[in-house]
């Protein structure tokens, strides 16, 4: 005998801030529009809808329509709308009053054009933290959906997975529903009889069952080809005719409307925890292979399921250890937070909005998706990011033409950067990473120039040479499970860095190495410099100018044999002039004979292979100047990488002239559509030869500053 189900069904749909114009166009057309008519066409299919604020603004301006039909909708009672933070951002990991104010936009956006006051909130990629419970109620909402990946840590077994549960932090409670993991594979992947076959063997038990579906709305049109899948062959409104046509038995309130009418399931509190998926992607590298062993062999032993809630990933926050690019953003966020939670009035509320836009989330992390390897995620974010700190500078510093600086622990590495700000230029040095610099701001542009990533093993790299022998295969597969290559031969584009992309990096190189080998770094380094700590020497203060020298008695290393070798390096800062690194080089007691002195630079214009963004060395006919080649050219001064698309060319000086190497850093990673490869900067580095006699020391210069076009 088959009983009633109460069917929650939630659909969230997203798209990052800086995402391209074509990519929303394309999900619209594909996904989010037919999407909303399939719904409309069924009356009996009631469900909650979550937008985020960048998907909303988009809509706003170029498909107004689709606004109204959403507000048709609401008033009719069919959806409810879900709150959350505005720009999507991870809740648990901004600061609070920030979390507060992105809520509350959505409340009152939710409020003024659909006419609903927002009861839930859909929690950006469920990541939960044991804190979120009184920040939800503090924003006014009294329940949220998570996955019962979060309920197994809990101790919960397969069949408490149903209705919902009170939890509660610092005495304020919220509902907590889980999100059925079948329903979230089976939806849209498995038939629409699968899913009526599903839910009818779980309410044969004798009593009614109360189960939640929630998900990405891009499954439904957006994700490898689901589109003929969903719309063309008519899976979606197959599914929804069928859950109408079985209304006898299968409800679907609001859940706002199940919480006002069934009691709760019990108390409850949850670990840290986000889906399966997102747990095992934060684990490092090669962690996340013992992982997928153990799951594999625990699946194929036929217990799994008994040891689900004993064997997870890793916690979310440490996708800012795994990705110290991560990590720096995300500093810089909150950097940048206090700066603008302390000034008062309009310029205030400008300054959060452009804050807020920089906490988007999708660039802070890498799974399945881009995020973070996306460069033009980056570029968003720290763009947003830069034009709040300039309008929270601008609302506290009288005197832009002054140089500012603060000597603090930016990162949480346990060493101490300087952060130095002057009219034109925004740096962050550090001192303890090889005396370098891990940012320099354009700040007319708003633009982090020394955004590049570096590359790092990856645990899905050794499925890239199984992808050339997959099977093709005509059935409709989960995102999780598509294996595809975007080229052929990523697997000899696999190069790994041992060392942050970072500027002002401080090589000692083996005479005779080749561009390319140091292209792949594998090259012999001789030198303990490149992450080493250097001490700060002093710092000097001069109106625009700020000059810090930092110094490395460190060595040479060969055949086991160290030779003592000093590097002496004064940063000169300032508006007028960027940076002008002036190095001295010293031989300790003992000579140094033929080695290689360089000084690298990692630097991004964005885009590698653009005819628009390219190098220029004055008298030097390069046969490739784009971002992406790769050379050596020998006596240059002077490099230009200009850059047209935004109207500046980064100017980099060398005295004296040195062997100029050039090549792209490139990553291979996974997305939705497969395994790629991403530009994500250029490596620039000046070379020089050294032969010194004992207590010798020679001097070199290298100098960055940019000019608008």
């Amino acid at each position: 005998m088959t009983t009633q189900v109460n069917l929650m069904f939630g659909i969230h749909s997203h798209q990052p801030v800086g995402n391209f114009g074509g990519v929303f166009e394309e999900a619209y057309r594909n996904c989010y529009r037919p999407f909303l008519e399939t719904l409309a066409r069924h009356p009996g299919i009631r469900a909650a809808l979550h937008y985020s604020g960048p998907l909303l603004e988009w809509i706003e301006e170029n498909e107004p329509d689709y606004i109204d039909i959403i507000a048709s909708l609401a008033e009719r009672g069919q959806i409810e709308m879900l709150s959350g933070g505005f720009y999507e951002p991870i809740l648990p990991i901004i600061p609070r009053d920030d979390a507060l104010g992105q809520i509350q936009m959505m409340n009152d956006y939710i409020k003024r054009r659909f006419g609903q006051k927002a009861r839930g909130l859909w929690l950006t990629e469920r990541v939960w933290e044991p804190c979120l419970p009184s920040l939800i109620a503090q924003a006014g909402l009294n329940y949220t959906v998570i996955d019962e990946t979060h309920f197994a840590y809990a101790g919960l077994g397969p069949k408490d997975m149903f209705g919902y549960y009170l939890t509660e932090d610092d005495g304020r409670e919220v509902a907590v529903f889980p999100i059925d993991k079948h329903l979230r594979y089976y939806i849209p992947f498995k038939l629409p009889e699968d899913t009526i076959d599903y839910l009818r063997s779980v309410s044969e038990e004798g009593k009614t069952t109360d189960i939640t579906y929630g998900d990405d709305g891009e499954k439904f049109g957006v994700w490898p080809e689901t589109y003929k899948w969903v719309y063309t062959e008519g899976y979606l409104e197959k599914l929804f005719s069928m859950l109408e046509a079985n209304s006898d038995w299968i409800k679907m309130p609001t859940f706002a409307e199940f919480i006002e009418s069934h009691p709760p399931m019990g108390r409850i509190y949850l670990p840290a925890a986000s889906y399966d998926e997102m747990m095992e992607w934060a684990l490092p590298s090669r962690s996340t292979v013992k992982y997928q062993e153990i799951v594999e062999k625990l699946t194929s032993d036929g217990v799994y399921q008994d040891y689900r809630p004993f064997i997870r990933g890793g916690f979310w926050r440490n996708f800012l250890v795994k990705y110290p690019e991560a990590n720096q953003m995300h500093k810089k966020m909150i950097h940048v937070s206090r700066k603008v939670n302390a000034i008062k009035g309009k310029a205030a509320a400008a300054g959060r909005r452009e804050l807020w836009r920089g906490q988007c989330n999708c660039p802070y992390w890498h799974g399945l998706f881009g995020g973070l390897y996306l460069n033009y995620l980056r570029f968003a974010n720290y763009s947003s990011l830069l034009r709040a700190e300039k309008i929270a500078d601008d609302a506290t510093h009288s005197d832009s033409s002054k140089v500012h600086v603060e000597h603090t622990d930016y990162d949480c590495d346990g060493h101490k950067e300087l952060l130095v700000s002057t009219r034109d230029y925004g740096v962050c040095l550090s001192p303890g990473y090889g005396g370098s610099v891990t940012e320099i701001d354009y700040r007319p542009k708003c633009f982090n120039m020394t955004d590049v990533l570096s590359r790092r093993p990856e645990s899905y790299h050794r499925k890239i040479k199984e992808a050339s022998h997959q099977s093709k295969t005509e059935e409709v597969k989960s995102i999780h499970d598509i294996v595809r290559v975007k080229e052929a031969g990523l697997e000899k584009k696999l190069n790994y860095d041992w060392y942050d992309r970072r500027c002002f990096l401080d090589h000692f190189i083996r005479p005779g190495t080749t561009i390319e080998a140091f292209a792949r770094a594998d090259h012999d380094e001789e030198g303990d410099f490149v992450n080493q700590p250097y001490e700060l020497v002093g710092k000097k203060k001069s109106g625009d100018k700020l000059i810090v020298t930092l110094k490395r008695d460190g060595h040479l290393w060969r055949q086991r044999c160290a030779i003592p070798v000093s590097v002496e390096k004064s940063l000169a800062i300032s508006g007028e002039s960027g940076i002008v690194a002036n190095y001295a080089v010293r031989a300790g007691k003992k000579p140094i004979d033929s080695t290689l002195f360089a000084v690298e630079l990692n630097l991004t214009l964005l885009a590698g292979d653009n005819e628009d963004r390219y190098y220029e060395i004055p008298g030097v006919a390069l046969s490739r100047n784009r971002m992406n080649s790769i050379g050596a050219v020998d006596s240059v001064s002077l490099v230009r990488l200009v850059d047209r698309w935004m109207g500046i060319a980064i100017e980099i000086r060398y005295e004296p002239a040195a062997t100029f190497w050039r090549f792209p850093v490139e990553t291979v990673s996974q997305s939705e559509g497969g395994f790629e490869r991403t530009y994500q900067g250029s490596s620039v580095t000046a070379v020089w030869p050294l032969s010194l006699e004992a207590d010798d020391s020679a001097n070199y210069s290298v100098s960055l500053s940019v000019e608008q076009l």
